[in-house]
Parts: C-alpha cells; structure tokens; sequence
C-alpha cells in the first residue's frame, strides 16, 4: 500500500475527509478527488517525493489548500476548478514546474462572483491598477490555463510571458478585446471563448492559433476576416 501511485476517489459523495494514512503514501503522483462534493478540507501534509496531479474540480466545499503545497516542486498539474477556493492560493507561483492549472467557475454556479480571480480587473468601487498578473509571474512552463466564468473583464500585458501556453478556456467572461501581447504566445493553438458577448476587437492573435470556442459569441462572427491563416470556429 506504502508504494500506491495512484488514487481515484472520484465521485465518492459521502466522503467528507481524507484518512490521514495518505500522507504517508510517499511514492503517490496522481491524486484525483474530483466530485467529492462533501470534502470539506484537503490534507494538511502530504509526505511525497514523486507527487505530480492533484485534482479537487467539483469539490464544492473545499475552501483552501495547505501552504505545504507548495513545497511540492514535482506538481505538474493542479485543477482546483468548482470549488469553494476564493482567491488563487499564495503558493502557486512556487510551482514553477506547473503545466497545467484550471481555477474556472462552473457555469452553473456563474451567480457567484470570486472576489479575487487573478486576471479580474476590479469593479467601479476598487482600484483599478491591482497587479492581476502577479500570481502568475513564475508559471514559465504553463501549457495550459482555465479561468472560466471568473467574471473577468480584461487580460494584463503580461499574458505574453506564458510563452509555453498552448491551451486558454476564458469562457464566460467579460472581455471587449485582447492585450497586444496576446498574439506574443507562440504555442497557443486552442482558444476558449464561450458566451463572449462584448467582444469588440481581435484583431491580433497568435501566430498558430487554430481553434476557437466561439459558442454564443456573436461579435465575433463580424471578426472572422480579421484572421490571416486557417482557423477553425465553432459557433454552433
């Protein structure tokens, strides 16, 4: 049992905490909880030298993770999307090895409004010049990133430091049009753009670019011409 690489505990329901014997499972890499709707709390330690997948999407009442995490220079992956987690945690710019990280809002759950999103510029009644990219700033080796239905309204300059981007969901979100520095991200391919009803400008884009997710996105179908190669739309 010491050696287990792997556990699976998706859709156990009742499940409410983890058995503290995990901790020792100090060979574990992939650890997916996903849809453990009555999980309140992940564990506080986590002894592992191997550890690479985290998954807790769907975990509706996990609220924080432990700092320990970020400790954990192997994570590749970190997916902490529909969960009760308010604000990114404080560690992820730690995990430089970080490829893939999703901390989107389901749409079903689009009423509630995150307070703290890192590429969310603030409303009228905050200021304006929050440092959104902060948060991100070491994620070199990213590949891919969901922010969906985070109610953002604009992406910071610095999305182009994510050169290894290949893979964006900003689905349902508030944006009328890119940074410059969007067309700098040479490996993005697919572009998530779901239910983007203000979208006014995008003309420039990523130079290999190839699909977007343009579902009940309206303005964008006046954009089509703006596009100099090959790229599939789905409007449907």
């Amino acid at each position: 049992m010491t050696n287990l690489e792997e556990l699976h505990l998706e859709g156990c329901e009742k499940l409410v905490k983890l058995h503290p014997s995990i901790r020792m499972l100090k060979r574990l890499v992939v650890l997916n909880m996903r849809d453990c709707k009555r999980l309140k709390k992940f564990l506080s330690e986590l002894e592992t030298d191997y550890f690479q997948i985290l998954i807790l999407s769907g975990c509706l009442k996990v609220d924080k993770l432990p700092k320990v995490l970020g400790k954990i220079k192997t994570l590749l992956e970190l997916h902490i999307d529909r969960t009760s987690i308010a604000e990114l945690p404080s560690f992820v710019p730690s995990l430089t090895n970080l490829e893939s990280l999703s901390f989107g809002q389901h749409l079903n759950n689009r009423s509630r409004w995150w307070t703290s999103c890192p590429f969310r510029l603030l409303n009228k009644q905050q200021h304006p010049q929050r440092s959104v990219m902060s948060s991100l700033a070491g994620l070199h080796m990213l590949k891919s990133l969901n922010f969906s239905y985070c109610n953002l309204v604009q992406t910071p300059d610095a999305i182009g430091g994510l050169s290894h981007l290949e893979v964006l969901n900003l689905k349902g979100n508030n944006f009328t049009s890119f940074p410059v520095s969007f067309c700098q991200l040479p490996q993005l391919y697919k572009l998530e753009l779901d239910g983007f009803k203000k979208l006014e400008v995008f003309s420039e884009h990523p130079p290999n670019l190839y699909y977007i997710g343009a579902c009940d996105c309206t303005s964008l179908r006046e954009m089509l011409g703006a596009f100099n190669h090959a790229v599939m739309i789905n409007i449907r």
